[in-house]
């Protein structure tokens, strides 16, 4: 029987912006804009249009990197970028969503402070404080403190969790198991979940993912008094095994 997998697409970049309230990034988002070509474009000074696949992929990694924490050096490791192109594509991403910037300095100030965020759900995320220590792979010394990439990090893959929480607990009660005759919801990776489905009732399993997910925004504020302000979207892929998903 088919397989349907049913991924949060760019999760963690819909949760930065909801976080920032950076109204460009959100309007972006909340438009359809591909995000990778519009950065590309802005990258290699082009026209969108004239972006090419090749080079609209080279920005997934420092976008999503921006929604982890990423730094320079980190940046220019995994995308294999040198550390003048990555310091230059954070300072324009801070540029075009200064509201970002603005809630990672904040997050950085708070955790220096007392060494933990509020979350909007009610959860205290702890950090760890560092001693200074001799960095092998850096070569250099870290002063004594806590690290940016996971006061970066933590919070919008806390908020991804959340989001995708409530995607599957609702998709659970209101449709999968009124529906176990059609399709079973068999599993979870990441920030996606998996169905398995009779073959003539794939559209209706795609209907009712795509139904509850539009309700997620209202449902993040009934729960939580936070409404998201960008609602997620969802890639549905079909495949008879999951090696083809």
């Amino acid at each position: 029987m088919p397989l349907i997998n049913c991924d949060l697409r760019q999760i963690e970049v819909v949760v930065l912006a909801t976080l920032s309230k950076d109204p460009g990034f959100i309007e972006l988002l909340n438009r359809g804009t591909d995000i990778y070509k519009y950065f590309a474009a802005i990258m290699y000074d082009k026209k969108e249009e004239d972006v090419t696949p090749e080079e609209r992929n080279s920005l997934k990694v420092p976008i999503l990197g921006m929604s982890y924490g990423r730094g320079v050096k980190a940046l220019a490791e995994e995308t294999g970028n040198t550390e003048e192109w990555c310091r230059g594509f954070i300072d324009s991403f801070y540029g075009q969503f200064p509201k970002v910037k603005d809630l990672h300095d904040r997050w950085i100030k708070s955790v220096g402070q007392t060494g933990q965020l509020k979350m909007f759900s009610g959860i205290y995320l702890q950090f760890k404080r560092y001693p200074k220590m001799f960095s092998e792979e850096y070569g250099c010394w870290f002063k004594e403190g806590y690290k940016s990439t996971e006061i970066k990090n933590y919070p919008v893959q806390h908020t991804a969790f959340i989001i995708l929480s409530l995607f599957l607990s609702a998709f659970m009660r209101q449709k999968a198991l009124h529906n176990r005759d059609k399709y079973l919801l068999i599993n979870t990776v990441h920030d996606s979940i998996m169905l398995d489905c009779r073959p003539e009732y794939v559209e209706d399993a795609k209907k009712d993912l795509n139904e509850i997910l539009a309700k997620i925004p209202d449902m993040c504020y009934n729960v939580y008094s936070e409404r998201l302000l960008v609602t997620p979207k969802a890639e549905i892929t079909v495949a008879d095994s999951w090696d083809k998903l």
